[in-house]
Order: structure tokens, then sequence, then C-alpha cells
């Protein structure tokens, strides 16, 4: 882990990191960074993002989840048209390469010792850079933003929308809204991915390419399982069963694209995972929300078709894919082959584990009347107790049992303390079995991290 860390900043402390207006350069010409190919892709954009918000739940550093909020804030002013973010910025400006980026000395304002304590300025390659990982203030990266404007207009958009990529940076503000429970980035989450639904799917048919409101090119296979992926994260969410039934509806339609393709031609990992691996992954989160095993059959004939070259089975997103106990640790967690799902919400100033049960199923309550039975518990990974209000719990008959049970059901908010989560990253496990009036599930230990917004 310390090795990654040290790579990420390096990286994020050198000109192909973007500090002023946010988001990074395409590349770098060179190993060291400093040479940026000025191009912004999108595609870079949401990859950033979701490194950035791995490393702030391991870390805790608030600079990780600073950064990728002004990442967050670029792509939302510098690279939306008609509601989808663009595909790319150009790296010229004025047929200049970098121009924009570019700041001659003699257009450096008079900065404060402290301001220039935290990026500095490169006469050779007229770039400025951090430090470090921290960002200066609101006001010096605004007066740092203006000088580029006076010099040079804001280098053009490829103003087309691509359906993976926009799915893709989809995933990393769910992923960031999991870490933080900032709810400014949840209404950018549910608005982008409703826009895309709407823009990129019509009439039954899923479109690759937007371009000023006409839409072009079937969605490839990288767009239906990017796309899938999303919509099952913003229903994990947002409880909203019209994002599950277009997610199982477009599985149906990448399963055909799955039937009449070469796997070994699309299981290389290049600027994105490979897209075998994309779908893999979407038919296991497919599986976990809804219980179905053809999407677990579907995931093994994809794996095996898959590896049956050298080439392909020693890609990095292939062997990730493989591992069908992998799972995120993050919310929405679902379970019970589907039929539930956590999720941590902010109510007041309160930290909530929030349960949501499809009708018909429960859990057994904290103290269940039973003691056969499995009680939910909640605890920190090493087995200490967590400080938790359980809710009262209802008591009721079941076919199973000649005695009252004590049982929730429907939606349960669990609230914990506040004061146990400061300064700390240790995930929880969550123990509980999933009943039906006729049948019980094994039960399942689910271990999640809690975000960290109000923990810091």
């Amino acid at each position: 882990m310390d090795i990654v860390k040290s790579q990420v900043d390096s990286f994020l402390i050198c000109p192909t990191y973007d500090f002023i207006d946010g988001g990074m350069h395409r590349y770098s010409e060179t190993g060291d960074w400093e040479t940026p190919h000025f191009e912004k892709m999108l595609y870079d954009q949401a990859q950033l993002m979701h490194v950035l918000v791995k490393l702030y739940l391991i870390t805790g550093m608030s600079q990780y989840s600073d950064i990728a909020n002004q990442t967050v804030n670029f792509v939302e002013s510098k690279m939306k048209y008609n509601g989808y973010a663009v595909s790319s910025l150009s790296a010229l400006s004025n047929d200049i390469e970098g121009g924009y980026y570019q700041t001659t000395i003699k257009d450096f304002p008079l900065f404060s010792n402290e301001q220039h304590s935290l990026f500095k300025h490169s006469p050779k390659s007229q770039l400025f850079s951090l430090r470090s990982i921290d960002l200066p203030s609101t006001q010096t990266i605004n007066t740092l933003s203006q000088l580029r404007k006076k010099r040079f207009p804001l280098p053009m958009a490829d103003l087309k929308g691509i359906l993976s990529w926009n799915a893709l940076y989809a995933i990393s503000l769910a992923e960031m809204y999991s870490a933080t429970l900032d709810e400014r980035i949840q209404q950018k989450m549910y608005h982008h991915i409703d826009l895309l639904t709407k823009q990129f799917y019509r009439d039954g048919q899923l479109y690759r390419i937007v371009y000023d409101g006409r839409a072009s090119v079937d969605a490839k296979l990288d767009d239906h399982a990017l796309f899938i992926q999303a919509l099952l994260l913003k229903y994990g969410i947002s409880g909203n069963a019209n994002d599950l039934a277009l997610a199982v509806k477009l599985s149906h339609q990448m399963g055909i694209l799955v039937d009449n393709m070469d796997p070994l031609l699309l299981a290389v990992d290049d600027q994105l995972p490979s897209m075998v691996a994309m779908a893999i992954n979407a038919y296991k989160q497919l599986y976990l929300a809804t219980g179905e095993s053809e999407m677990t059959d579907r995931m093994g004939e994809l794996m095996t078709r898959s590896v049956q070259s050298p080439l392909t089975i020693s890609q990095l997103s292939l062997l990730s894919a493989a591992n069908r106990t992998v799972r995120n640790n993050l919310s929405p967690y679902f379970f019970g082959k589907g039929k539930g799902v956590v999720n941590f919400v902010k109510i007041d100033n309160d930290l909530i584990l929030q349960i949501s049960l499809a009708n018909g199923w429960h859990i057994n309550s904290n103290k269940p009347l039973d003691k056969k039975l499995i009680p939910t518990t909640i605890q920190f990974i090493n087995d200490d107790p967590v400080k938790a209000d359980f809710p009262e719990a209802k008591q009721v008959n079941l076919s199973f049992s000649q005695d009252r049970l004590s049982v929730y059901d429907s939606t349960i908010q669990i609230v914990l303390d506040n004061q146990q989560f400061q300064r700390t990253r240790r995930p929880i496990k969550l123990n509980l079995q999933m009943c039906s009036d006729k049948l019980c599930l094994l039960p399942e230990t689910i271990v999640i991290v809690p975000p960290l917004l109000l923990i810091r």
C-alpha cells in the first residue's frame, strides 16, 4: 500500500496533474511525469477519482477527497455539454500544444511565501505543479486560473458523448458518494445516470455515441457492461426498481453481444480494463442484485472462453474478475440473493447503517426470542463491539416456528455512535440471516467500510 500511495503522490505533484483547473492530462511523455501530453480524457478523470476514493478510505487523508472533489468540479464545469460529459479536451489552444497551461515568469503574479510553499513554477516547462498533495486556497487557485484565461482560451472539447466513458464516471461518482455521504455527489450521480438513460437508451436500443441530441452507433460490450454497473449502483442506493429492471433488460442484450464475439480479441487491458472483464463484473453485480443463477452461468462461460490464450490469461482485469468471492466492500452491498441491500446513510448528524429487505423477507432482531436463531450483530473487523442503537423489533408468528419470533423487516435503520468512528478506518462486520415465512438462507457476514465524511 505504501508503494501505491507513493506512486500516486508522485504523480499528483507533477504537471501531468493540473491542480489549477483540476483533472489529469492524458499521459506524460517522460517517465518523471514532468512533460504532459496535454489532452484530457474523460475516462482518465473517472479512473483518477476511483483511485483517490480508495486512498481516502484507506488512509483517511482529506487531501485525496479534496482532489477527487476538484476532479468532479473540473468535469462538471469544463467537460459537460447538453448534460453528458464530453469525451476529451484538446491539447491545443490557438494551435499551440499546451499553450493554455504554460505561463512565463513575466505573467507570474506576486504571491506570498506561504502560497509559494504549496506550488512551484518551472521556467523550463512553464508549468505549475504542487509541492505536496495539499491544494492551495481557493483564492490562490482562482488567481492562477484567471492568469491562464487572460492568455489563451480554454482548449476545445470533442463534444461527442461516449456511453462507456460516461458510465465509468457515474460509477466513480457512486463510489465517491459511498465513501463520503456527500449529498451533492449523490445528486450529481443520480442526475448523470438518469440523463444517460434518457439520451443513450432510445426505443429499446442502447447507443454508444450521442452528439447534439442525435444518437448513433449501437452500444458495444463495454457500453452495456459499465452502464449496467452504474444502474445497479444507483438502484442499490436509491431503491428505484426501474434502474434494476433496465439493467436486467440490458444484460440480455449484452448476452447477444457476448455470444457473437471473439473474447480473445476483447480480453486485453488497454487504457481501460478489458471489455471481457467489464462484462464479467457486470454479470457478477447482476447476480448479487438479483440472485439469478443465469448471471453466474454467464460469468463462468465467459471466463472459460477468455482464458484460452497466454496473452489473455495474464491480464490483470481478468485475474481480478475471475475471483468470484471478491466484491466491493462499499455500500450499496447486496446480500441474500438480491433480497437485501446495506447502505450507510446520513440523517441530520447521525451515521445510520440502513438495511433494506424485499417484501416477504426478514432478519432476526439483535435479541431474538429463540436462542437457536442467529441475532443481527455489528462488530469491528477485529471483533470489538460497535455501539449501536437498534430499532424496536416486531414479534411475529411464522410457519416454521410454534413460538413468536423477534424480527426486523422492510427498512431497518441502526444508529451508530459517531464517536467510535472518529479517525478510524476499520471496516465493520454485520452478521445476519435472511428468512421468509417458509425458509431461511444461510447466515451471512457482511464486511463493509464506513464512510469518512462524518468521522474525520
